[in-house]
């Protein structure tokens, strides 16, 4: 067993990333968290297991009822422990997050850990792993394993490693957890009634109260709290947290000031304009109508952004529409579409035959060195449709864009300064009306990006940041503005466009949705709209797991589709698709760039290019 303490190089090439040894002073820089205090105790660096690491301390896939006698199944179980002092609330102090698979005993079972740091003037969090050791320039010994340091949150931001490593995951450098909003999919959470029944005997035995009493009480997972806990209590007050401290650090002088020259300036527009992570969320029953269903919001426009209070004064009044749809037609749907939950497997190991067996393209799952799943193509069909009481499983503009917006709008809370936004509030509602349809994955917005400037400036005689009269400038110099299809020409139109006409259009368009909605064409585009949207998702290295997310295998991706202002769906132009697939296209592979780079064949090419399958 190894007792010593590492740190990850993580590389932007076909290389493998390396591990070296941590010597005393990258020690004493870095390994400041509790946790990293705690694996410099004797002994507690060779601690390899979930079950020993809990026990010092002393807490992802869909539904599927166990299936005795099939021994490809795999439940993908993972267990999130909170550790924090006694008496004190997350994030108050220090706090440890520990990820673990379901072997919690096995010293090669995946193990990892988020450590909130509060030791240093800059809080942010920790990032570390236990795996195998990769020594630079000689294989992989599969034997000898060790806990590697592999950054922390600001490093999220710097060129050398964002989107690398932790951060293809923790894309903001804040703790994540996919599914925000009730009945949330795939957490244990007391909505779903078949929780237990995913387990093996044998699993349900090895945690017993005796085994793992950190678990079992005097029931079943007695001692495991629910999601609902889980995202209001830990993973909301954990983001929040993250994202005040990174404003600060971007914006905010020692004397309560802001920055002259803030950077990185694109990160923060990126929460306007581009998806930079994802949450997901599906329908809650009509309590008051058998048989119907809610359609999430997010959806439909971005609420989880437009939600918060900042910004409530944006939408109309929209408590009169309802986005439902029946079961009757949803059933329909989920046959048209051939929906199904899936699980990957390994044809030179299994052979099944009881089960539907199918191949897809590349990139269901993601890619990236971490998740390197990209070239799986074989998946048997678990269950028809996308869970027991789940439907509509979408993808939904995320919790950490929302805030990075909400951290902008205003930057300075108190002093002189009190009220300075990043920017004003007519350019703010031009970037919400701007394809106001597609709250995720918006190419429309994406393309904004190439104009935002790589610095924006403090001018205290204006009292305002330049960043969008530069953004806007640049915008009205492109060879776009005048082509009235073009989303620069949109936007530059929308500066001017009054909040009222605004409001008129969204409600239009809330209504038209809301009509479709009620039929079975209406609910057969929508649905194959969110598939569109998943699968243009899928490669990323997020997606790790086939059950995460449910599959058409009637949707053959060839070609990609947007929602319109008119409620119904459309074939995303070329440019879109070009600009989609060179932006996507680099985040699977070994140097991603989560902000797009240059000028691109997206930005000015407007022949006919064939869209790639997904």
């Amino acid at each position: 067993m190894s007792s010593k303490l590492y740190f990850r190089t993580f590389l932007r090439t076909a290389d493998p990333d390396y591990d070296t040894e941590a010597d005393s002073s990258f020690i004493k820089a870095n390994f400041t968290d509790r946790f990293g205090i705690f694996l410099q105790q004797p002994g507690n660096a060779s601690i390899f297991t979930f079950d020993q690491l809990i026990r010092n301390f002393w807490t992802d896939g869909c539904f599927i009822t166990y299936l005795p006698d099939i021994p490809w199944f795999n439940n993908h179980l993972r267990f999130l422990a909170v550790v924090t002092p006694k008496n004190k609330e997350p994030f108050d102090t220090w706090t440890i997050l520990i990820v673990g698979s379901k072997y919690v005993t096995n010293e090669e079972a995946f193990l990892q850990v988020a450590s909130w740091d509060d030791s240093l003037n800059v809080n942010q969090f920790k990032f570390y792993g236990k795996d195998n050791i990769q020594h630079p320039g000689q294989p992989l010994d599969e034997n000898e394993f060790g806990w590697t340091y592999q950054g922390k949150s600001s490093q999220a931001f710097d060129d050398a490693t964002s989107y690398l490593g932790p951060f293809n995951g923790h894309v903001n450098g804040a703790v994540i957890m996919k599914e925000l909003q009730k009945p949330w999919y795939h957490w244990s959470s007391g909505f779903i009634p078949t929780f237990t029944s995913c387990f093996s005997p044998e699993e349900t035995a090895s945690f017993s109260a005796a085994n793992t009493p950190y678990l079992t009480g005097g029931s079943f997972f007695s001692n495991v709290s629910d999601a609902q806990v889980l995202q209001t209590n830990i993973i909301e007050i954990g983001v929040t947290k993250w994202y005040d401290q990174r404003c600060a650090n971007a914006f905010l002088l020692n004397s309560g000031l802001v920055h002259n020259n803030p950077v990185p300036i694109k990160r923060w527009m990126a929460h306007f304009l581009l998806t930079t992570t994802i949450n997901i969320v599906t329908s809650l029953p009509d309590s008051s109508t058998a048989g119907r269903y809610f359609m999430p919001n997010d959806h439909t426009y971005s609420s989880e952004m437009l939600g918060l209070g900042q910004f409530s004064k944006f939408l109309p009044d929209l408590t009169n529409i309802n986005f439902t749809f029946t079961d009757d037609n949803y059933a329909k749907v989920v046959q048209e579409l051939d929906l199904v939950l899936m699980q990957e497997y390994d044809p030179t190991v299994y052979t099944i035959t009881t089960y539907r067996t199918f191949k897809t393209p590349d990139g269901t799952l993601g890619g990236g060195k971490q998740t390197a799943m990209f070239n799986q193509h074989d998946f048997v069909a678990m269950q028809s449709g996308e869970g027991p009481k789940i439907p509509f499983v979408i993808l939904q503009g995320s919790l950490e864009d929302a805030q990075g917006a909400k951290e902008l709008q205003p930057i300075v809370d108190s002093g002189p300064q009190k009220g300075l936004s990043l920017l004003s509030q007519s350019t703010l509602y031009a970037i919400f009306m701007i394809d106001f349809w597609n709250p995720v994955y918006s190419w429309r917005r994406g393309v904004l990006m190439q104009y935002v400037p790589e610095t924006t400036t403090y001018n205290s005689s204006a009292g305002k940041y330049d960043l969008e009269d530069v953004f806007i400038g640049n915008i009205k110099n492109s060879t776009f503005s005048t082509d009235h299809t073009s989303p620069e020409y949109q936007f530059l139109e929308l500066l001017t466009t009054d909040l009222r006409t605004m409001q008129s259009r969204i409600s239009f368009y809330a209504r038209a949705v809301q009509k479709r909605l009620k039929t079975y064409n209406g609910l057969l585009d929508h649905m194959m709209l969110v598939e569109c949207r998943r699968r243009i998702y899928r490669p990323l290295p997020l997606d790790e797991f086939g059950y995460t997310l449910p599959y058409a295998l009637k949707y053959d991706g060839s070609v990609l589709i947007e929602m319109t202002a008119t409620g119904v769906t459309q074939p995303i132009p070329a440019r879109g698709v070009t600009w989609l697939n060179d932006w996507r296209g680099t985040l699977w592979g070994n140097n991603p760039q989560l902000i797009p780079v240059g000028t691109s064949q997206s930005q000015n090419d407007t022949s006919q290019t064939p869209a790639t399958r997904l």
